[in-house]
């Protein structure tokens, strides 16, 4: 299923970015803007991944993860950055190498919905990709589809 998700994510075709008259979030600093205004993160992410699939530009990824949210989503944003920049055949940023978007500790997002992942903690990480495993990152490619 994730396959043919990401084949039609690949064949959607590729909107011009200086046409776009939209209010979705374009870069990681529009993201945090929202979140400033009271947005939710996820509405925010999700409307951000619909958006960079419809252009498919780097430019989504040249501003760094917002420093507002804690080092665990902002290492999950790097690793997104990295592992679509590679996904699209597009430039990686140079901020994703910044120390740190690096994790000392195993982390999952979910841990932050109060769900205890302990347990499994191991097996997802070694299911995620590198993107998001070298920093630590239990994070599956599969939460990146949006259709």
């Amino acid at each position: 299923m994730d396959q043919k998700a990401w084949e039609g994510i690949h064949k959607r075709a590729t909107l011009n970015l200086a046409e776009d008259s939209g209010n979705r979030p374009k870069n990681y600093r529009e993201i945090e803007a929202g979140l400033k205004d009271g947005g939710d993160f996820e509405f925010l992410w999700s409307d951000f991944l619909h958006a960079f699939y419809d252009y498919k530009d780097a430019s989504f990824f040249a501003e760094p993860s917002p420093a507002s949210l804690s080092p665990g989503w902002q290492a999950l944003l790097a690793g997104a950055a990295e592992w679509l920049s590679a996904e699209f055949g597009l430039p990686a940023p140079a901020w994703i190498e910044e120390p740190r978007y690096f994790l000392d500790r195993p982390w999952d997002p979910m841990e932050d919905m109060g769900i205890d992942m302990a347990e499994y903690m191991a097996d997802k990480l070694d299911r995620s990709p590198e993107a998001f495993r070298r920093r630590n990152v239990a994070f599956l490619s599969r939460n990146l589809i949006a259709l």
